[in-house]
């Protein structure tokens, strides 16, 4: 109950030294949007990108200014591009790809399916042709972002 309180609490607080940040293309277009934190001025919450033609590029979290958890992609038309996880590595200072990702086609089919660790292909990775049909001169083995003959 306690804990239950000091939350209620405490959320106002962490929101107001929160500001929305809106960003824009030359043309006047909004190129992103999202919260800043007032004090670091870092990233923080749910974030959306945009490409000049409006459409949705990317949206997921920041944690104190670094990409996390999951993060989905679009392409130019708006159809979906990528879908995953990111996670913060302090040896690269980057967020990048880490677990299951799927990538699309911009029809929508699947593209490729499979792991990254620390931003490149790592274990077993699928990949399809347009038609769907498994392309097998990429799928197969890959280890710090190389097919493994």
């Amino acid at each position: 109950m306690c804990s239950r309180l000091l939350l209620l609490l405490l959320l106002p607080l962490s929101l107001a030294c929160q500001r929305v940040e809106v960003r824009h293309w030359p043309t006047g277009a909004v190129r992103s949007e999202g919260r800043i934190d007032r004090w670091t001025r870092q990233e923080q919450g749910l974030w959306t990108y945009y490409y000049p033609n409006g459409e949705r590029r990317e949206e997921g979290r920041y944690e104190q200014g670094r990409r996390v958890g999951r993060w989905r992609e679009w392409h130019s038309n708006g159809s979906p591009r990528a879908e995953g996880q990111r996670h913060y590595d302090p040896a690269s200072n980057a967020s990048p790809r880490e677990g299951l990702w799927t990538l699309r086609y911009e029809q929508g089919a699947i593209e490729a399916r499979g792991v990254y660790r620390t931003g490149r292909r790592e274990g077993h990775w699928d990949y399809f042709r347009h038609d769907g049909s498994l392309d097998h001169e990429l799928t197969g083995e890959y280890h710090a972002d190389q097919l493994l003959e």
